[in-house]
């Protein structure tokens, strides 16, 4: 491996901040979505209201109009519809079952419902893991280096 290289995936990295990158951002939206209406009941009831079809989106600005955010009214209104167990409501919301998740975290709920963090292992290796690693690259950590985190 070149470590003089400047990014971490010399592949994608170079593109932020172009035209290009926006084009793999919405292909990338779009497969989401598509998950997510296929395998997320909230989602694909939410889509069928708005008239949102993953597979037809044409820009980020359609995303923003037809799409609202889930915050946390929208979750713990979401718990109150699943009878307060928050398992099946994390079930109406991702594009895994409960059960194909390897790791939860949740904040404490101190304000009303714990806000969930449900992990897979993709989850956690090539999207966290990918994050950190071209953090600490463009920190200059290379793999000779030790940290302590």
């Amino acid at each position: 491996m070149n470590t003089d290289r400047p990014y971490w995936d010399m592949e994608i990295e170079p593109l932020f901040n172009t035209p290009d990158m926006k084009k793999v951002q919405l292909a990338k939206l779009k497969k989401m979505l598509g998950r997510l209406n296929a395998n997320a009941p909230f989602y694909t009831r939410q889509f069928k209201e708005s008239g949102l079809d993953p597979d037809n989106l044409g820009s980020f600005d359609e995303f923003k109009e037809k799409v609202s955010m889930f915050d946390k009214a929208a979750l713990r209104e979401l718990v109150a519809e699943c009878d307060n167990d928050i398992l099946q409501a994390l079930n109406h919301i991702m594009p895994v079952t409960v059960e194909d998740l390897d790791y939860i975290a949740t904040t404490t709920g101190t304000t009303g419902v714990p806000t969930p963090y449900p992990l897979t292992l993709n989850d956690i290796h090539n999207v966290w893991g990918e994050v950190m690693s071209r953090g600490a690259w463009r920190a200059g950590i290379r793999s000779k280096d030790s940290i302590l985190y």
